[in-house]
């Protein structure tokens, strides 16, 4: 009682009515529709949906979520608008899984497919369906660009109880020279390949041989950051998603971590003035960066609050979203500036040139020994720092000092995780990551109590805003406390884990 599913590409000059008077001598067949497709095709910058194995098209006002392999395909309403999020979907299947999946992240169009859909009944001597046939022929289009026309598509799909026809149909196009996908090939890898479009949804990782010079690493490590950057930086400019900033952001304090550790192999006088800069841009898109972290706890905090004061919190809401805009502003002209033009452009100068300069001799030795140094101090560090919070004193202090050190360590670590056992450094990030989730959270609260209480002073604030406010700072002040213990305990954790060996 099998059914089943197979893709051809049709190879050769596409004659395809040839090629169905040639398939109807084998089964009768009859077109049953046809009509003409105009579909965009959405992800999000990073391709979360096809590093989750899903498709998500627009089409005649309506739009389809399907898997890779086929097996789901889930259709919904929506707004007609150049950049979605799973808020603006109604509720339902499709809702669920964007939002499990897509996150904060926008939704946005990658390419366009126009051509013409063909649909077949093929049937037996008795005019029983045993399969179904689906021509897909068109052109794909990146915004208004035409890029050419896709390899024609036959999509093959048996009937339950009619195996046989489905197995020998098969054999059949393959004899005629179509093409059928490979194992985990896909309609959707067709499209990217001919667009020469590539998911960009893996971590970069960095691989060093033994003979590598420090500074031939310090300017693969540095280049890639400036990439992510300059990659991230038209998303932040045109406010897409607040991913973009916060991925720039992360670019620019591991820039930041790579100048500051490596300071003695970079050329004298460049460290100073590149560390500036970078904590100049930082500084940039800090307030924004806090208040997209404010307006994405909002349910959070609705959850903390009584719903009589849901309406007060409503309007302080609206206020800092107000107030993020001006700050973006100021930020977007700031990243508009000739001096992060220039930062840019002289930092990939720098970098550039830095592995062919002998000025400085610990910048020519093999990367290797200065790397595992590197990565050693930062280590002996995480652990004194941890071990400072323990003892319960300046704990705000103390803590803010180890959440930096921990990022310090854990950039390092993931640079130059190729000098060192994959299985031993695993765990170690594994055990890591825990301790920046709870410094992470921690810290997030610390800057929101911060910020809540600056903007009670100054911004002008209705009275049901005001009281929405007054609760909601006991509440963080009494989760501030929960989040302190848990801290602490897992401070205690890391510095007595006996994992703590490996290194």
């Amino acid at each position: 009682m099998k059914s089943g599913y197979r893709m051809f590409i049709v190879t050769g000059a596409g004659d395809f009515d040839r090629l169905l008077k040639e398939i109807h001598s084998l089964f009768p067949l009859q077109e049953e529709a046809a009509f003409d497709i105009d579909e965009w095709y959405m992800d999000t910058f990073d391709w979360r949906l096809c590093s989750k194995g899903f498709v998500f098209r627009k089409t005649d006002g309506r739009f389809v979520l399907a898997s890779l392999s086929g097996n789901l395909q889930e259709e919904t309403e929506g707004p007609q608008k150049p950049k979605l999020f799973w808020q603006d979907f109604p509720e339902g299947a499709v809702r669920d899984r964007l939002a499990d999946i897509s996150g904060v992240r926008a939704l946005c169009p990658l390419f366009r497919v126009v051509g013409r859909r063909r649909h077949f009944r093929l049937y037996n001597k008795d005019e029983k369906t045993v399969l179904r046939l689906r021509l897909e022929t068109g052109d794909l289009y990146r915004g208004d660009e035409k890029r050419g026309a896709f390899p024609p598509c036959l999509h093959l799909e048996g009937i339950r109880g009619y195996y046989n026809p489905f197995q020998r149909l098969s054999e059949e196009l393959k004899a005629k020279g179509c093409r059928e996908l490979e194992a985990g090939e896909t309609f959707f890898d067709l499209f990217l390949r001919q667009l020469q479009m590539r998911p960009d949804c893996k971590k970069t990782q960095f691989f060093f041989g033994a003979g590598q010079t420090t500074n031939q690493a310090i300017s693969s490590i540095g280049l890639a950051l400036l990439d992510a950057m300059q990659r991230n930086l038209p998303g932040v400019i045109d406010d897409i998603d607040p991913e973009f900033l916060h991925d720039f952001r992360v670019s620019i304090r591991r820039t930041r971590a790579l100048l500051s550790q490596f300071k003695n192999e970079i050329p004298p006088g460049q460290t100073g003035i590149f560390q500036k800069e970078f904590q100049w841009l930082g500084t940039v898109a800090g307030p924004v960066r806090d208040l997209d972290v404010c307006l994405q706890k909002e349910e959070n905090y609705r959850l903390l609050l009584q719903e009589g004061l849901h309406p007060g919190l409503s309007l302080l809401m609206e206020k800092i979203a107000e107030l993020r805009k001006g700050q973006w502003l100021i930020m977007r002209d700031h990243l508009r500036s000739s001096r992060t033009g220039d930062l840019f452009a002289n930092w990939q100068d720098f970098l550039t040139s830095l592995p062919t300069r002998i000025q400085t001799p610990p910048g020519q030795a093999p990367c290797r020994k200065a790397a595992r140094k590197v990565v050693r101090r930062c280590f002996q560090r995480l652990i004194k720092d941890a071990a400072a919070v323990t003892k319960g004193e300046n704990q705000d202090i103390s803590m803010h000092k180890l959440r930096i050190q921990a990022k310090k360590f854990r950039y390092m670590a993931e640079f130059f995780r190729s000098f060192f056992s994959p299985a031993d450094m695993d765990i170690l990030v594994g055990e890591l990551r825990g301790l920046q989730d709870e410094l992470g959270d921690f810290n997030d609260l610390a800057v929101q109590i911060r910020r809540f209480q600056d903007y009670k002073a100054a911004l002008s604030l209705e009275q049901a805003a005001g009281e929405a406010l007054d609760e909601l700072l006991l509440r963080l002040a009494d989760e501030r406390k929960r989040l302190l213990k848990r801290c602490l305990k897992r401070c205690g954790k890391f510095t007595k884990n006996d994992r703590n060996h490996l290194f």
